[in-house]
């Protein structure tokens, strides 16, 4: 298969058609981008140097878009809300919109979808009434061109894996269960180390992040290990952009009559072994869970909602498949937790 050139909604783009050491390089980079080089070289079977020109090749053609530090927010007492929103606004009044939330200081993720939502926006905040704050700003931000939202707390992470290829080997992983009874406080060391790995590169070494945390190296370097041992940061993956791929990545809502822990406990397996659902969220207050499921043909997505419906049949009250088109920006410690 040939490399292909795409449209959708008039924004051309580039479908590659990677190699098996490709997908195998992903795989490792996906479950922990700082594995050292000759263990990689080792994984993957080519030398040092391959790797690092298959890992420029990926850069180069945006298959990975950047490469980042996953922050565990419950061990630092940060809450997450999502909000979804409706538009009605001309292309460039959409755009500001976009440039908005891209430059907020307390956008974790945001995206556009097509479907009922056409955006998808995560904020990250120290306290539940800054959050009030921040959503009446941006309420008012967006006036006229609001059709309709709706916002989420975040409850648990049911899921969060980005590997997007079948495992033949168990790489090695960084991510440890940490309990989260004791919170962690960081200092403003810690958080400038943060913010420069999930802002500038998350593979930076020890000198950039002493050059960035205003410290030494080895003061940076403490602090990294400590911050990786508690388990503060989750793990190291680059962002893979889907669609260059060749892969529809759909957003995908269900709502329950109700849900007892029996009923979850049989959903969150659910999720939980199947592969090609990546990210998956419960909310406080509602029956509801929402994930990201990733595929090369819509009628795998249509054949996954077939068997939701199937198993859940009896709590099930809807389930809304859409697709997600764009992710316009990804910081997991943006400014305004500095």
């Amino acid at each position: 298969m040939k490399d292909l050139n795409i449209q959708f909604n008039n924004i051309p783009y580039m479908i590659y058609n990677i190699d098996q050491k490709d997908k195998q390089l992903l795989a490792v980079l996906l479950e922990n981008s700082r594995t050292p080089l000759g263990i990689m070289a080792k994984e993957v079977g080519l030398s040092k140097n391959a790797i690092l020109y298959r890992i420029r090749k990926l850069k180069e053609r945006g298959i990975i878009w950047k490469f980042f530090a996953p922050v565990e927010y419950k061990k630092l007492d940060i809450y997450q809300y999502h909000v979804f929103i409706k538009l009605r606004a001309s292309a460039e009044r959409e755009k500001e919109i976009k440039e908005y939330f891209k430059n907020h200081p307390n956008v974790v993720w945001a995206g556009s979808i097509f479907g009922r939502w056409d955006l998808f926006v995560q904020f990250l905040v120290k306290k539940p009434a800054e959050f009030e704050n921040i959503l009446d700003d941006v309420l008012t931000f967006l006036g006229d061109s609001l059709e309709s939202y709706d916002s989420k707390t975040l409850m648990e992470n049911i899921k969060l894996d980005h590997q997007i290829f079948t495992r033949k080997k168990s790489y090695k992983k960084i991510h440890k269960e940490i309990p989260t009874e004791n919170i962690y406080i960081l200092d403003d060391i810690d958080k400038k180390i943060l913010h420069h790995l999930n802002t500038v590169d998350g593979l930076a070494n020890y000198q950039e992040l002493g050059k960035a945390s205003g410290s030494s190296m080895e003061t940076a370097r403490n602090h990294f290990r400590r911050l990786v041992h508690d388990g503060i940061i989750r793990t190291f993956f680059p962002f893979v952009v889907h669609k260059k791929l060749g892969l529809i990545q759909y957003f995908v809502q269900m709502n329950f009559r109700y849900m007892t822990k029996k009923i979850e406990a049989e959903i969150v397996n659910y999720i939980k072994s199947t592969h090609d659902i990546h990210l998956a969220f419960k909310v406080i207050g509602r029956p509801e869970i929402y994930f990201w499921y990733a595929t090369d043909k819509q009628e795998n997505a249509e054949a996954l909602v077939r068997d939701i419906k199937n198993k859940f049949f009896r709590v099930l009250t809807d389930i809304e498949p859409m697709i997600t088109t764009e992710e316009f920006t990804l910081n997991f410690f943006p400014k305004g937790l500095l």
